[in-house]
């Protein structure tokens, strides 16, 4: 992009930014597509850019957290089920039986209290990473959006006529 821009070849570094949408790729075509129109409308426009994009960095990373909390539930349920389940079972059965559905039934709980707490911790790790990867890519795209917007501005300063020749004739009263 750098050197598209200081050979003044903006309408290839747009193309080159629109062949796909990811977000880095975006702020900096806003920016590059305002070139023309001046300082304040690449600053306006990688802003907006930027605040559009940063949320959908983020989108996701909170239900890995609501998922880590509802498996923990689901497995509590199952535990408190199957000591239900168990003790019902003791309760009225016969006496050579008991031992072998209080075992079972202690054996369902145990079970659905370990795969709940696997998937929470799976899910909170996860979340964790995403969370990490998440904000080194938020900070990442600040700032190549700031080092961007200062650059086109830059260009915009040492090509005056650039920023000119596309930007409406204005008229003297």
């Amino acid at each position: 992009l750098r050197k598209l821009i200081q050979a003044n070849n903006v309408d290839r570094a747009i193309r080159l930014c629109g062949s796909t949408n990811a977000p880095l790729l975006r702020v900096a075509k806003s920016g590059l597509v305002q070139v023309h129109r001046g300082e304040e409308a690449i600053s306006n426009s990688v802003e907006e850019a930027l605040v559009e994009t940063t949320p959908e960095v983020k989108k996701r990373i909170a239900s890995l957290w609501s998922l880590a909390n509802i498996a923990t539930l689901v497995g509590l349920l199952g535990t408190v089920l199957g000591l239900i389940r168990a003790f019902a079972a003791v309760g009225g059965a016969d006496p050579a039986k008991r031992q072998e559905m209080l075992a079972n039934g202690i054996s369902e709980a145990l079970h659905n209290t370990a795969l709940g707490l696997s998937i929470a911790v799976l899910a909170i790790m996860f979340h964790l990473i995403l969370g990490g990867m998440a904000k080194k890519l938020v900070a990442d795209l600040e700032s190549f959006s700031m080092k961007l917007e200062n650059f086109l501005i830059l260009h915009v300063r040492s090509n005056p006529g650039a920023a000119q020749s596309a930007a409406p004739a204005r008229t003297a009263k």
